[in-house]
């Protein structure tokens, strides 16, 4: 039997190749999803600041701001194991707080 406009033999074909277009959709859109919501570790974070914002900032820095007698790093998202994950949005905002139109003064007490 042929279906008008398609190249099918019969419409179980039809349905098999829209299932699979369908799922290939679904796989790619999961995908884009999964890139925008990646969790990152702390050694990753570096490279992602310069790539993102063209600021170099060195791991060691940044595990300073990063630890808990200070925290004053990018907020924790989720953890694996005992490692936090911190979001690229997240992270970006932290970057976007702290830059500034002149160089900070030193206090007067």
């Amino acid at each position: 039997m042929w279906i008008t406009g398609a190249l099918y033999d019969t419409l179980a074909d039809r349905a098999s190749c829209e299932y699979r277009c369908d799922s290939l959709r679904r796989i790619r859109k999961e995908k884009a999803v999964s890139e925008e919501e990646k969790l990152l570790v702390i050694q990753d974070i570096p490279q992602f600041i310069y790539e993102r914002r063209g600021i170099r900032l060195a791991l060691s820095t940044l595990e300073k701001c990063c630890a808990p007698s200070r925290n004053e790093g990018p907020p924790v998202a989720k953890y694996w194991g005992k490692r936090p994950l911190r979001r690229p949005s997240d992270i970006l905002a932290w970057v976007d707080a702290r830059l500034r139109d002149a160089p900070q003064s030193p206090e007067t007490t």
